[in-house]
């Protein structure tokens, strides 16, 4: 176990929007999108975390032990920090967390209003979606995987209580031939799995809504373009460890590991 702050149950979710980006130079796609976002929900506040402000947010909040879990986790995979802060966030401010890029078709008032206090969304299916947030260890969760592009929630749910656990655990355990590495390491050890995991068995003891996210008003990209050449190094295709080894031992696994996955892409391209 973790020694964690444990914060009551709110209320009402918050007026906050929260997003974060590696700096506060973000790219004019992204400018836009947060521009409109603003300009449709006046009375709304506002945040965006770079990577100071989260490191400097997490030793704030949670102290030394879970910002070592943060930093054990490979700078390479952005994402994944990213992933563990918006759960320590949330936990804490409540509110909506939405990635960079995504957007939503109606005020989120309207969202909050419709939420029950937690939201829940699925992917909408769809031609070209029919696998999406479809994985083998959520083969007992109708409908795949819960999003974590966006969180809508009071303060102190224990949803995000229980993801926050599941994940340090995860981080502290890793090991790149149990969790994987890359996209789907990713999701498994910070990500939707992850978070899915952690919270469906919660689902019977406390308000929530599951939705699409159709149904729900929120879109995943927002934006004109991809979003992928804005975040350099892409997690997705990387086959080096999403943690950092703890030892001689671990480092050489892993070491193994990256070998393994590299001769298979050779050979299989």
């Amino acid at each position: 176990m973790f020694d964690l702050p444990t914060h009551s149950i709110g209320e009402d979710v918050p007026r906050h929007l929260h997003q974060t980006f590696p700096t506060m130079n973000v790219p004019e796609n992204f400018g836009r999108q947060i521009a409109a976002l603003r300009a449709r929900n006046p009375d709304w506040n506002y945040t965006l975390y770079d990577n100071e402000a989260v490191e400097n947010y997490i030793a704030a909040a949670y102290g030394q032990e879970v910002l070592a879990l943060y930093h054990k986790i490979n700078p390479g995979y952005g994402a994944a920090r990213a992933d563990l802060f918006r759960y320590l966030l949330m936990y804490r401010e409540g509110g909506i967390y939405l990635d960079i890029k995504s957007g939503a078709d109606r005020p989120l008032n309207e969202i909050v209003s419709n939420s029950a206090g937690f939201l829940l969304t699925q992917w909408t299916r769809g031609l070209g979606r029919e696998t999406f947030g479809v994985h083998p260890e959520l083969a007992h969760c109708p409908g795949g995987e819960y999003q974590q592009w966006q969180i809508t929630t009071v303060r102190g749910h224990p949803f995000l209580r229980a993801v926050i656990e599941h994940v340090l655990n995860n981080i502290a355990h890793y090991s790149p031939w149990r969790n994987g590495t890359g996209g789907n390491g990713t999701y498994r050890v910070t990500g939707p799995i992850a978070y899915t995991l952690a919270i469906q068995p919660l689902l019977s003891l406390y308000d929530h809504r599951i939705a699409t996210d159709a149904e729900a008003g929120l879109i995943y990209n927002a934006t004109a373009s991809s979003h992928k050449p804005s975040f350099s190094g892409h997690y997705l295709k990387r086959t080096d460890a999403i943690v950092s080894p703890r030892n001689l031992t671990s480092r050489l696994s892993a070491g193994a590991y990256t070998a393994l996955q590299i001769t298979r892409r050779v050979l299989r391209d």
